[in-house]
């Protein structure tokens, strides 16, 4: 979910042999703490690297330090492991130490977060963490709490300010960061702008640097980078806290979209919406400047001649989309109207990234109302100019019939042709096409082929499906150890499917030595991401004791969040729980129940046990 309520890092001033400009008496002083954690040493936390964190707070940072601020940054990233829960608590006490009221602190988190209950007097409260470099997932006591955070901010702090982005876990598939509203008081005289929120993810790309795939950065510290390199100046040549949350907000959701258009949903005001950043709490007075520019300064030559009178100069395509793109960033009703004019128009002339523009326009219901058909007519003019992201999104809307009458066939054509450029999820997805007949004739080889380019471009979709093909014998003899190998590359990339069908493999030794301990882990983490079947292994294994220790109460728990997605093991295992009563209260008609549910997706133990109980299935 989204909104990222942790944080609270301020900056600390810490004592370091450089030169200090002494203030002017009065004049409040500038903190700011500023925290990235790209690789983690944990499990649950190590799978999951955010590549781009820790080199976005190291940029913040010396954007900073340009502006006059005294900055500590904390980072982890490969060998290099700064910011770990002791010294990110600690540089916090440091750079509170000897604040006034009217100092002005920042804090900047990007990493982790979690969500979870913890107890607080007589009752469980959601509680919102921060994940350090060295924090063990949902132990309190190893991560950073806001609350901790926050009390301590409004015990010592000053006028404090926060960018927080810590809400990276997918939550369709169970994932919760940190959301505003757990944090259960703010203190006065702070803000806090999250990344996202609730029910969002926080998303980080190398998409704006298309020929650069190594360089990348968060969506939301993008454009706050952006912010403050120039794009949020006011006419004085400042950069306020005010001005920089507006820019922020306004921009986006509209990266978000751009680069991550699946993940739209149509939000309460009608608009699609991906990641939109929110604001929490506030502070007194004038909004604190953060970056102060000098003005130019005024001219005094002589005036010249006014040259002579020339005929403007008609905007080139380029130049037209270059302008829609400004006028789309601000996210009005009245700019997007206007931007989609000039898409158009410089469509119309056979632009191609224009084109493409428009198709997402009419996607979007940006400056129109949508029209899916409208859309994809422009998604295949700019497909024909040979935009294999175009091609790509054309394909699928062939495919899935989506404006247009569905046509597998020239789907799967235009598939092929992103595929041919290079495009990495058009050659997976080619794979997949050839696998499941879909637009083309059944090729088990050809997709095989396909999946093998996709996984030397470490994509790891293409990298689990041939771990399938191996462990099932499709398109090649079985092989347990080539199986293992290919769900291993998948697995290291978050694949639930791979670490899922791996742990399984640890556990029997099948293809692998057994390693009871890491198909433990491996099932943990599918679980945590919301993979049902690693759901009712887990709390198999909970049940039984088997790689951890037994507790019957958190193997109900997984159960049931199995059976919430229709798992027919878990259906089967829980029903076993209520017929005896174990763990919970027994309930034969609830146990009868989810034994017809399993049984009904082929489950012959399900069968077996309705039939003991005297009942057919």
């Amino acid at each position: 979910m989204c909104p990222r309520p942790l944080v609270w890092s301020l900056f600390l001033a810490l004592a370091v042999p450089v030169l200090v400009i002494a203030d002017e008496p009065g004049t409040p002083r500038k903190r700011a703490l500023v925290v990235g954690v790209s690789t983690y040493q944990k499990a649950g936390l190590a799978d999951k690297p955010l590549p781009f964190a820790a080199p976005d707070m190291s940029l913040l940072g010396e954007e900073l330090k340009k502006a006059g601020w005294d900055v500590r940054v904390l980072v982890s990233r490969g060998t290099v492991n700064e910011a770990t829960r002791r010294n990110v608590l600690g540089a916090l006490d440091q750079m509170l130490d000897g604040v006034n009221a009217n100092d002005l602190i920042l804090v900047a988190l990007s990493g982790h977060g979690q969500q979870f209950p913890v107890k607080v007097g007589d009752t469980e409260q959601d509680e919102a963490f921060f994940c350090p470099s060295d924090g063990t997932p949902r132990d309190g006591d190893t991560l950073i709490g806001m609350t901790e955070l926050m009390e301590k901010l409004g015990r010592k702090g000053g006028r404090n300010l926060m960018l927080v982005d810590a809400c990276r876990d997918d939550p369709r598939r169970g994932g919760k960061g940190v959301d505003g509203n757990a944090a259960r008081q703010i203190p006065g005289n702070t803000a806090v702008l999250f990344s996202c929120a609730a029910r969002q993810q926080s998303f980080e790309t190398n998409q704006m640097f298309p020929n650069q795939p190594t360089r990348g950065h968060g969506v939301f510290f993008h454009r706050v980078l952006q912010g403050l390199g120039g794009e949020a100046t006011n006419d004085r040549g400042e950069v306020t806290w005010t001005r920089l949350v507006d820019y922020v907000c306004e921009r986006v959701n509209d990266d978000a979209l751009r680069w991550f258009p699946e993940r739209a949903v149509v939000g309460l005001d009608g608009e699609k919406v991906v990641q939109t950043p929110h604001l929490v709490g506030s502070f007194v007075g004038k909004s604190p400047v953060l970056v102060k520019r000098a003005a130019a300064p005024a001219k005094t030559t002589a005036a010249k001649p006014a040259p002579p009178r020339q005929t403007p100069k008609t905007a080139t395509p380029e130049e037209q989309y270059r302008q829609g793109l400004k006028l789309v960033a601000t996210k009005t009703t009245a700019n997007d109207v206007k931007a989609l004019a000039l898409f158009r128009e410089a469509a119309e002339k056979g632009h191609g990234f224009s084109q493409g523009y428009v198709g997402y326009m009419y996607a979007a219901g940006r400056g129109t109302s949508v029209d899916m058909a409208e859309s994809a007519k422009w998604f295949r003019r700019a497909s024909i100019t040979g935009d294999p992201e175009s091609q790509f999104k054309y394909a699928w809307i062939l495919l899935n019939g989506t404006g247009v009458p569905a046509n597998a066939a020239e789907g799967a054509r235009w598939m092929a042709k992103a595929a041919g450029q290079g495009y990495t999820a058009a050659i997976n997805d080619l794979g997949f096409l050839y696998e499941m007949g879909q637009g083309v004739k059944t090729d088990l080889h050809r997709a095989r082929e396909q999946y093998l380019a996709g996984a030397a471009k470490e994509w790891g979709r293409s990298q689990c499906h041939l771990g399938r093909m191996a462990e099932f014998g499709i398109s090649v003899e079985k092989n347990q150890a080539v199986a293992a190998k290919w769900y291993r590359l998948a697995a290291d990339q978050g694949h639930s499917y791979a670490q899922d069908h791996l742990a399984s493999m640890l556990w029997e030794g099948r293809g692998v030595e057994k390693d009871r301990d890491e198909s433990f882990r491996l099932y943990k983490m599918a679980a945590d991401n919301g993979y049902p079947r690693a759901q009712a292994n887990l709390g198999w294994m909970h049940a039984f004791g088997h790689g951890t220790d037994q507790d019957i109460d958190e193997a109900v728990r997984w159960y049931k969040k199995a059976v919430a997605q229709g798992d027919a093991k878990g259906q089967l295992w829980l029903g076993s729980m209520y017929e005896t009563g174990t763990g919970v209260e027994q309930n034969r008609n609830e146990a009868v129940r989810l034994y017809r549910l399993s049984a009904n997706q082929g489950e012959t133990e399900a069968v077996a046990a309705l039939k003991k109980l005297g009942y057919e299935p």
